[in-house]
């Protein structure tokens, strides 16, 4: 089964991965609290990143290899998943990696 998630986001590549690993490496969810991620250089044009959950959240580790693929007005964004804690499914929910990929990258989900 695939578990990758596509985004496009109107910053560039150079753009997207300067916003993802600058700190701090967190974003708001619905509640206002912030939830948490370390964010990775991988390559020129991937970055490791894992969602570790928050405050009121239970501890996770949910890691996605993001690629950004450069678009003629637009960057593509390639979320693939890799692992989770004792092998579990992604943990994550793809509506806190949405929230996560509007607030630091203006990007959204293509369906």
């Amino acid at each position: 089964m695939d578990q990758s998630l596509y985004y496009e986001s109107t910053y560039n590549l150079h753009e997207c991965i300067i916003q993802i690993t600058k700190e701090p490496q967190q974003y708001d969810c619905k509640w206002g609290t912030a939830l948490w991620y370390k964010a990775e250089r991988f390559s020129d044009t991937q970055v490791l990143i894992t969602f570790t959950g928050g405050q009121f959240r239970k501890m996770m580790r949910t890691q996605y290899l993001m690629e950004f693929l450069p678009q003629e007005n637009h960057t593509l964004i390639v979320l693939r998943f890799q692992k989770e804690l004792f092998g579990l499914p992604p943990m994550t929910s793809s509506s806190d990696i949405d929230l996560c990929m509007k607030q630091k990258l203006n990007a959204v989900r293509k369906k």
